[in-house]
């Protein structure tokens, strides 16, 4: 029996949600592969320490510029480490830890909104002020706040936020960084050129200059209305240059982005087709748009539109869903994690499923939120789904589907049929019921004589066909 979760408590998921139970399926894993796994964990672990070690320096001495630039390298990543093993009191370390954040800069700002709501501070505030004054550095941005400010020889080093308004300045920026996350920190500084705000316009001035090594005579002294010439330049040159400044990131959420504007609702093919151009570079960002997305939005079922649009990519999604399970996030979300949407592309993908034991989180209407994994049960499907794409990565996706129809489960033969159907728009006469050989032997010469073409060929050419097809049915009759 599930337990209904309240929305607002939904956070607090970790103790007192029941199991949602599935059937156990307990293949003991290779041997082989569990110990070479073992040694693959044990060598992360040991990097981790290195690293953690390697870290711990930034509250003894200042980093040489060498020594920012190997931190900076590990990415954004790096940030929950290095802010974990931060000493808030220690002087050197707060501007160590900020100059490190300050190169990471766009990446870092969802890890600092995230330590800021999960309260990763000290008594008197130094982590607070430390994440404010990063976000407000890197996106020249900032929220009106009260706090008690704390100083030490009349420098600011603290601010002490009540849990109302920490919680009012956390959904704030929230709100900023789902608003702003796909558009490039040079788009930010060209919006802000509109600023009212003569120390906002001079900020983003400066920043660009640096990034791009551009003014177009624009003085931040001047208001909008009096710099018009030189902001229309700067819109003009980002129009002309963003496609090779923008990260494949930014350019996959502003395509994704397009999905909640309400010129571009039933525009799925359209945005599919951009999309596909990117190849297997958009599949992180895409899986975490629709996860980090409402169900439905402005009529649309987003999660079954990024079903469709990850199965067109088909085998390569895979490795990435997997390793998404695992690390979970490619960035914090400020969402609660929903496992069972990449337990469903996995499945929807492969056409295989492993039984699991998870909870529920649903609303008022006994609609389901999310599926979370307790992370013992995350680990040992890690391991299963690991396991059946080691031994099912050299073989085409298609091939998978074709070895189902072997399958004493109904399902199974369903599921492979209803996917064959979407890539090559045939069915040959299977009948997962009561198929023939016939129809086997059908499908089977077809793959000899197609097999050759890559996944994406085959399906823009049913997609012709099927475009043909229906514009046949339109034709007038030749009688009428």
């Amino acid at each position: 029996m599930n337990k209904l979760i309240q929305p607002f408590s939904a956070i607090f998921f970790a103790l007192g949600l029941i199991n949602v139970f599935g059937c156990m399926n307990n293949q003991p894993l290779n041997q082989k592969n569990k110990t070479h796994k073992q040694q693959i964990h044990q060598k992360e672990n040991t990097k981790q320490e290195k690293l953690k070690d390697f870290l711990s320096i930034i509250n003894n001495r200042e980093l040489t510029e060498n020594e920012v630039l190997v931190i900076v390298e590990k990415g954004e990543k790096v940030i929950p480490l290095l802010l974990d093993t931060l000493d808030y009191s220690s002087k050197i370390g707060v501007e160590n830890a900020s100059q490190v954040i300050k190169k990471i800069e766009k990446g870092a700002v969802p890890y600092l909104i995230e330590y800021l709501k999960e309260r990763k501070t000290d008594s008197i505030g130094r982590g607070d002020l430390l994440y404010l004054t990063l976000l407000e550095w890197i996106t020249n941005t900032s929220f009106n706040y009260q706090g008690e400010s704390v100083f030490s020889q009349q420098k600011k080093i603290g601010i002490i936020l009540s849990d109302e308004e920490k919680t009012k300045i956390v959904q704030q920026w929230i709100q900023w960084w789902k608003d702003n996350k796909s558009r490039s920190p040079i788009a930010w500084c060209i919006r802000d050129l509109l600023s009212e705000n003569e120390k906002q316009r001079e900020v983003a001035i400066t920043k660009l200059k640096k990034m791009t090594n551009q003014t177009f005579d624009y003085d931040p002294k001047f208001l909008p209305k009096e710099n018009g010439q030189s902001t229309t330049k700067w819109i003009h040159w980002w129009e002309v240059n963003k496609y090779k400044i923008m990260t494949i990131e930014e350019r996959i959420m502003e395509i994704l982005d397009r999905f909640n504007d309400e010129e571009f609702v039933d525009k799925e093919e359209a945005i599919s087709d951009e999309l596909i151009k990117f190849e297997d570079g958009a599949i992180p960002g895409i899986l975490t748009w629709f996860e980090e997305h409402e169900c439905y939005h402005r009529g649309q079922n987003l999660k079954t539109i990024g079903y469709n649009i990850l199965f067109r990519y088909g085998k390569p999604v895979v490795p990435y869903a997997i390793e998404y399970l695992r690390d979970k996030r490619i960035y914090p979300s400020f969402k609660i994690v929903d496992d069972g949407w990449i337990l469903t592309i996995l499945s929807h993908i492969t056409n295989k499923k492993f039984s699991y034991d998870a909870y529920q989180v649903k609303d008022n209407n006994g609609i389901i939120w999310s599926t979370i994994l307790p992370p013992e049960e995350k680990q040992r499907l890690i391991n299963k789904w690991q396991d059946w794409w080691e031994q099912n990565k050299e073989k085409k996706r298609i091939e998978w589907y074709l070895e189902d129809f072997k399958s004493s489960d109904l399902n199974t033969r369903e599921g492979a049929i209803d996917k064959l159907k979407q890539i090559a728009g045939e069915d040959f006469g299977y009948a997962p019921k009561s198929s023939t050989e016939e129809s086997i032997n059908k499908w089977k010469n077809w793959w000899e004589e197609n097999k050759a073409l890559s996944e994406e060929d085959i399906f823009l050419r049913t997609k012709e066909k099927s475009a043909i097809e229906g514009a046949r049915e339109n034709l007038p009759d030749a009688d009428s």
